[in-house]
């Protein structure tokens, strides 16, 4: 056991280089007849050290308590065999139950792995499986502090190395069906706190079009239903939300994700969905601080007229100037905020340089929005301060509808 509790304070990768993992049952000691002698009460081995599953219920919100980390630690252990050269490892079957109710099928039921007691991950890096193996410990995933480590690159390439680890160490998670514990408590909220660390040193995007790429192949697909959920076990809706930025969506060269949106058209239509929703609110809220509508495609036409251009829209020039012509209303402000681009997934898939092409209009159309905005109102727009007076005024009115509401129930008013 001396070997299991150790790990609770080494989370440093060098820490599991000639670390022995936890025994397996074939080699536990043998406990002699004279060493079992009468003792005045048991201990928790003697209470909870017995080759049966562990059965007693255990609070799934723990937070890695000794005496309850000693109960799942107990028992007998099952086998993994990890990369390709399978290395050997081994974990108590009662601490994995509680985390993933997959691997109790497999070794619970009729299949192969139950038979072998062992699971066989040829295709995982075991240094990825080794993250996993520390979390079940101690309940610690401390994989943000690498960027500490290696002063030899920059720190936009240490964030970058953080979060392709935690997006494989959430895409094991979610191979092996572990709860949110591990992959919104723990991989999420560290991924979110990584990249919000990019952001505070203006760093660019630390997501990179590759691990982009790399979860979209072996993350969990999500139905959405009516709308998606930030807290789903996927990583995708994760990634996502941090794709689906002003910042990130006005500055990021869309060309660079070509081969993400044609692993998966769906992807670039959350993205251009995000766009239109961000011109349909830009424009929203330029007509309510100016008390008038606004007609986006008039005022192009008026500022090209005063330019002496004829032409309103500048496009890329593409290869495929037929699917230009034909999608010509696209690239539009009317055909942005209102086509539904789910439609056209299958074709983004086929050309993501088309998918791109549509993103950067869109993009530079929202630009040109805000800009226009200040410049009729006499200042520059910030938009994250102009969300935020609109989250806090529409949290004021719904804090004064739920008073009003009170009020009337308590007095019986109609």
């Amino acid at each position: 056991m001396e070997s299991n509790m150790n790990i609770q304070y080494a989370w440093e990768p060098s820490a599991f280089e000639g670390h022995s993992f936890p025994a397996s049952e074939s080699e536990k000691i043998d406990t002699t007849e004279h060493e079992q002698e009468e003792r005045p009460s048991k201990s928790l081995f003697e209470q909870y050290g017995t080759n049966e599953p562990y059965t007693e219920s255990v609070d799934p919100s723990y937070h890695w308590d000794p005496e309850t980390i000693f109960k799942l630690m107990t028992g007998p252990s099952t086998n993994f065999y990890v990369g390709p050269q399978g290395v050997h490892c081994t974990i108590p079957k009662r601490l994995l139950y509680h985390f993933s109710d997959y691997t109790r099928v497999c070794l619970e039921g009729h299949f192969s792995e139950a038979d072998a007691n062992a699971i066989w991950l040829s295709d995982v890096d075991p240094d990825i499986f080794q993250w996993l193996w520390q979390w079940l410990y101690n309940g610690k995933l401390n994989v943000h502090r690498l960027h500490h480590w290696n002063w030899k690159i920059g720190r936009g390439e240490r964030l970058e190395q953080v979060c392709q680890v935690l997006c494989r160490v959430h895409i094991l998670g979610e191979r092996l069906f572990f709860d949110t514990r591990l992959l919104v408590n723990s991989v999420q909220r560290q991924l979110d706190a990584v990249i919000e660390e990019a952001k505070a040193f203006e760093e660019y995007m630390p997501l990179t079009p590759k691990a982009v790429e790399e979860f979209l192949l072996n993350s969990a697909p999500v139905q959405y239903g009516g709308g998606m959920s930030w807290a789903s076990p996927s990583l995708r809706p994760s990634v996502l939300r941090h794709l689906c930025d002003f910042q990130f969506c006005t500055t990021v060269e869309f060309l660079d994700y070509v081969e993400c949106f044609e692993r998966d058209g769906a992807f670039g239509v959350e993205i251009m969905g995000f766009l239109a929703s961000e011109l349909k609110w830009a424009v929203n809220r330029w007509e309510e601080q100016i008390d008038s509508p606004v007609d986006v495609r008039e005022r192009k036409k008026q500022l090209a007229e005063e330019e002496g251009s004829s032409q309103c829209l500048t496009m890329r020039v593409k290869t495929r100037q037929g699917a230009w012509l034909a999608l010509r209303y696209i690239p539009t402000f009317a055909g942005c905020i209102t086509i539904d681009f789910r439609a056209y997934s299958r074709c983004f898939e086929i050309d993501g340089e088309f998918a791109a092409g549509i993103m950067h209009y869109m993009a530079q159309e929202l630009l040109w929005i805000v800009e226009m905005w200040g410049e009729e109102r006499g200042s520059t727009v910030d938009v994250a301060a102009e969300k935020e007076e609109e989250a806090r005024i529409a949290q004021e009115e719904s804090d004064l509808q739920h008073m009003v509401d009170k009020i009337i129930r308590r007095d019986g008013w109609s």
